[in-house]
């Protein structure tokens, strides 16, 4: 049996993101950093699945191997806050997009410093 993506797998996609507190979630700052939380254990676990490979660079690579910015949200929670930026209706798209970017950044930081840990 291929290997799927923890994204794919929502039993082990609610396994990754346990324990960790939705209720305190109440600004965007909340909110940038648990989607980066999340986003980070989700890539880990595609890595330990081996759907993206360990030596990734920063957050664009993953688009080599599936569409990255799905680890950005919970596209099966439509209507959280917390998971995704779209559910708030006082952002403007541009506000959504700064956001979505402030995930990328903190995730494609921390990629970066994987690889300088490896080496």
């Amino acid at each position: 049996m291929d290997a799927i993506s923890v994204l794919e797998d929502r039993v082990a996609y609610l396994d990754v993101v346990k324990g960790l507190d939705i209720h305190s979630l109440v600004s965007i700052e909340d909110v940038v950093s648990y989607r980066s939380v999340i986003a980070k254990r989700l890539i880990q676990e595609d890595i330990k699945r081996q759907i993206l490979p360990e030596n990734l660079t920063g957050f664009s690579d993953i688009h080599d191997y599936m569409d990255g910015n799905m680890y950005l949200l919970d596209e099966q929670d439509a209507e959280s806050r917390h998971a995704s930026f779209y559910n708030w209706a006082e952002l403007d798209v541009a506000e959504v997009i700064n956001c979505f970017n402030r995930v990328i950044d903190n995730v494609d930081a921390w990629l970066v410093s994987q690889q300088g840990a490896v080496q």
